[in-house]
């Protein structure tokens, strides 16, 4: 049962790098495929975040409108959220980096976030977290499981 668990830790430590890697993935081909344009700020999504020691954080998402380069109006909720609320009244102007993909599904980055992707920090951590779990807590049974995963790619 043991070796079960150690095998889906591990599962789990690896498919979190993946998603890190994708994500980051993303915002690069935004930035670097994307189209730059101005958008209107039409609403912005307060989400708030709690962790165990009760302290509470809030991340802002703001719903943009813009045209595309078809003259086209778009309005999209952008991909990645910010820490800090704007101190402007509704609506107000962003710059924005947009993708269309074939089906029109827009990925939308705000020029001025950098690329700041939360998201990404928390699959790498997450990963590389359970695959140190697993390393130095099963007294080298680590070196089942590459041969497991060896023999799985075989």
């Amino acid at each position: 049962m043991e070796s079960i668990i150690i095998y889906v830790v591990t599962f789990l430590g690896f498919y979190y790098i993946f998603k890190a890697i994708k994500e980051l993935d993303k915002i690069y081909s935004i930035k670097k495929e994307g189209i730059k344009a101005n958008a209107t700020v039409t609403q912005i999504l307060e989400t708030k975040h709690t962790d165990s020691d009760g302290d509470t954080t809030y991340t802002y998402n703001y719903i943009v409108k813009f045209k595309n380069k078809r003259g086209k109006e778009i309005e999209k909720e952008v991909d990645y959220p910010i820490s800090k609320k704007h101190k402007k009244k509704l609506p107000f102007s962003v710059g924005i980096i947009y993708k269309e993909n074939e089906r029109e599904n827009y990925n939308i980055l705000l020029e001025s976030n950098k690329g700041r992707n939360y998201t990404f920090y928390i699959y790498l951590i997450l990963g590389f977290g359970m695959l140190t779990y697993v390393i130095f807590n099963n007294n080298g049974e680590f070196n089942t499981v590459i041969e497991y995963l060896e023999n799985t790619l075989k």
